[in-house]
């Protein structure tokens, strides 16, 4: 999907192919617009197990529960949720999945473009960069001085398009 032959405004009765075509079209209207994205639910017919509806929303959405963390905790996660109401929500009609629900206003403000990359839901690991993270974990190299390697090949951390954390995950899942 480029950038040039994407229209990047979303409509009421957009069709798509497949149950994974609306996220990855949200996907790329996030990282477009500025906001991180998510999946808020899939429904499945009970019957056949296909899946019937589903609703990608904003990385703020919602709210936290009540605090009920220990007095004695001197770090606490800071609240980045906001219950913003920006979605999509598509049902399968006709063998398509077709978008019945678009809310597009933000209660937050939005990232710049260039940065969307950053966001959780916008991160990855490209298949040469987990090559060499693979080459540099079998010959021994640690998991910090692997990512520094690639700062420095990338001109800077925030060119890699993914962070430290997401080499060590990584790492675990290929383990």
């Amino acid at each position: 999907m480029t950038s040039t032959n994407i229209d990047w405004k979303l409509m009421i009765g957009m069709e798509f192919d497949s149950s994974e075509a609306p996220f990855q079209f949200w996907l790329a209207y996030g990282a477009h617009i500025g906001f991180g994205v998510r999946k808020r639910y899939v429904n499945k017919n009970k019957k056949t197990g296909s899946i019937s509806s589903c609703r990608f929303v904003c990385c703020k959405e919602g709210l936290r529960q009540a605090d009920k963390r220990d007095v004695f905790v001197s770090n606490h996660r800071a609240e980045t949720r906001t219950d913003c109401k920006a979605r999509i929500s598509t049902v399968l009609k006709n063998e398509k999945f077709v978008i019945h629900e678009f809310i597009e206003g933000h209660n937050h403000s939005l990232q710049q473009p260039e940065t969307t990359h950053m966001l959780a839901s916008h991160r990855k690991i490209t298949e040469v960069q987990a090559y060499e993270i693979d080459f540099a974990d079998n010959y021994g190299l640690r998991q910090k001085s692997t990512f520094q390697l690639m700062c420095t090949q990338a001109g800077h951390s925030s060119n890699l398009g993914y962070t430290r954390l997401d080499i060590k995950n990584y790492l675990n899942e290929r383990r």
